[in-house]
């Protein structure tokens, strides 16, 4: 995606990840495992909205998929993304990330 924008309101900060395509298709997501300081923290994901749904998790990564709209509308994936440590001690999470496609002509 190209065009990341983090917006911060009321000590809040927002991610709002935006493209555009001019064909129609499907746009994949992956948010992967990752280690700071030799700590590996598994990482999950949810898209949220209607109800709250896990992405798939094969090894290391979560993924989930939706389509490119028709031309001329947007759509917008809503997510929330938790990170783990092995211990259970430290818990992560994502504030409010989005992801905004827009299809044109």
């Amino acid at each position: 995606m190209s065009g990341a924008l983090q917006i911060t309101y009321q000590s809040q900060t927002f991610t709002l990840i935006e493209d555009t395509f001019y064909q129609s298709g499907t746009v994949q997501v992956s948010i992967s495992d990752f280690t700071v300081a030799g700590v590996t923290y598994a990482v999950y994901a949810y898209s949220v909205g209607a109800g709250v749904n896990p992405w798939p998790k094969s090894g290391p990564i979560s993924s989930t998929s939706f389509a490119v709209p028709a031309v001329d509308l947007s759509t917008e994936l809503d997510f929330v993304v938790v990170a783990i440590e092995p211990s259970g001690a430290s818990v992560l999470y994502s504030l409010d990330p989005k992801i905004r496609v827009i299809r044109r002509a």
